[in-house]
């Protein structure tokens, strides 16, 4: 819980040293894995602002030094590398986190894939989200996924409700490493399915990790009463 409980002007601090490009400030304010994953009042991370604001020696920093933020998700599921498909610089950026192993499969609440927006940039308000606000300009039921298959259509689909994993499946995931899968079940609210559970993989074992901090920040008592 202390990562959940950190001081809010720490926070703040963080965020506006990371919004501004002030490198030296944020190495000094971010002296820990936890701090490199606090949440702003949209659920964003540093590395998500980083990439908001195209702060790249902040961002390589952070890739350098905290991998595993890459992965980080906002509030509505979205990775550093959702923001960086709708930035105006030519993909540098989204080059530069898939690189060093951002998720391109990685889907927000929406259904939605990185690649997506760089197609749909209207239904991602980058001034907002440096505002500090943000607006959903669908309904969550409905998913749109953007497929290449040499006609860049996209398709709607209606997002099924999907039977919660066994244990056997889900340590499955886990051993094959699946992000995908194990994101979508914490997104529909079943993150304690996955504490307690081991892995010799690094990404996931940190994404596991994650999962705690995720679950009180974003889903009801009830969820969070068996975190606690």
């Amino acid at each position: 819980m202390d990562a959940v409980l950190l001081d809010k002007s720490k926070i703040d601090e963080i965020h506006k040293a990371v919004s501004t490009g002030k490198l030296r400030e944020v190495q000094h304010l971010i002296d820990r894995k936890k701090l490199a994953f606090c949440r702003d009042s949209l659920g964003a991370s540093p590395m998500h602002k980083a990439v908001l604001f195209a702060q790249k020696p902040v961002i390589d920093h952070l890739l350098n030094t905290y991998p595993s933020v890459v992965h980080a998700r906002d509030h509505r599921g979205r990775t550093p590398l959702h923001y960086a498909a709708v930035l105006t610089d030519s993909g540098e950026i989204y080059k530069m986190l898939v690189d060093h192993g951002a998720d391109v499969k990685a889907t927000d609440v929406f259904g939605n894939r990185p690649e997506y927006y760089m197609h749909a940039q209207g239904e991602m308000d980058i001034e907002s989200l440096k505002e500090g606000t943000d607006s959903v300009k669908k309904p969550i039921k409905v998913i749109k996924h953007f497929h290449q298959n040499g006609n860049n259509h996209k398709e709607n689909i209606t997002r099924s409700a999907k039977p919660v994993c066994t244990r056997t499946q889900i340590r499955e995931m886990i051993t094959n490493g699946s992000l995908e899968h194990l994101e979508e079940l914490v997104l529909q609210g079943h993150g304690d399915r996955l504490l307690g559970e081991p892995s010799t993989n690094p990404i996931v074992r940190d994404f596991i990790h994650m999962v705690p901090i995720y679950m009180v920040s974003h889903f009801p008592a009830k969820h969070c009463y068996k975190i606690l």
